[in-house]
């Protein structure tokens, strides 16, 4: 095996210092600047979202308590609308009642006065009734002969009114 030939060993470690050293510098000069950029980039990158994730977390939670006081206020809105909703209605209510009442008592009035009027017309009719219908008995009882009929009727109704 070549590699353990005493005789090769200074020229072997000489080529060995060489490739360590260009690989050295190589590595130093081109690739580690580059990977520490793409390090550096990564971690400019990585802050930067996270502060946009901070801001967009700020703004969310603005927007959602705008939106909470939002919708406490169309609550408010809404509550105040009910209730003066609920008093119009009830003053309308209240008018339209006191109408009808008004309109029960006035039809109650006539209701009572076409009763007292009919008892007054049935009453007088009844007057009328019962004096000829006495006069007819006693015409039939007596006889139309002896009684005069402005007699019979004054006799009648003067036994009625008593």
């Amino acid at each position: 095996m070549p590699q353990l030939d005493f005789a090769t060993f200074p020229s072997q470690i000489l080529w060995l210092f060489l490739t360590f050293a260009v690989l050295y510098i190589v590595m130093a000069k081109i690739a580690l600047p580059k990977l520490a950029n793409a390090i550096e980039l990564r971690r400019d990158i990585i802050a930067r979202d996270l502060e946009e994730a901070e801001n967009f977390r700020d703004e969310s939670e603005k927007a959602q308590i705008e939106y909470e006081n939002s919708i406490k206020e169309a609550h408010d809105k809404s509550n105040e609308i009910t209730k003066k909703t609920k008093e119009k209605l009830s003053v309308q209510f209240e008018k339209e009642r006191k109408k009808v009442e008004e309109d029960n008592s006035k039809k109650i009035v006539e209701a009572e006065s076409k009763i007292l009027s009919a008892k007054n017309v049935a009453l007088k009719q009844i007057d009328s009734i019962a004096t000829d219908i006495s006069k007819t008995i006693v015409e039939k009882l007596v006889g139309d002969k002896g009684l005069k009929a402005n007699n019979i009727e004054d006799n009648i109704k003067l036994s009625i009114n008593s």
